[in-house]
């Protein structure tokens, strides 16, 4: 269950992303702190997998939506930076609050169109 957090990325791929990462670093796609925030992560992921693989398994299925999503904003945080995270939580909060208003909405606009 945990691979699912890492994008199913294969355990042998990842001697392949690191080096990715290094090479993407001499380019300059990456910064030096970015590079290393990921070669941190890649490194974690590969070392707690098999020690967190049963507790995530015993995890319910929203729980693990949850990590996962709290997964994917950590790695933008780290790709873009702090603004562009804090603009993807902002979006994402807005979305769920917005929501349940656009669905009533949409209710009473359905019971106008009847009439």
């Amino acid at each position: 269950m945990l691979r699912n957090l890492w994008m199913l990325i294969p355990e042998e791929a990842y001697i392949l992303l690191l080096v990715g990462i290094g090479v993407a670093t001499v380019i300059g796609i990456f910064s030096p702190v970015q590079a290393g925030g990921l070669v941190l992560m890649v490194c974690l992921i590969a070392l707690a997998t098999p020690f967190l693989d049963p507790l995530i398994d015993m995890l319910p299925d929203w729980a693990v939506g949850l990590l996962c999503l709290c997964f994917v904003i950590a790695l933008i945080g780290i790709l873009f930076g702090r603004r562009v995270r804090e603009n993807v939580i902002s979006m994402i909060l807005f979305s769920l609050i917005a929501f349940p208003f656009k669905v009533i909405g949409r209710l009473i606009g359905i019971g106008r169109r009847l009439r």
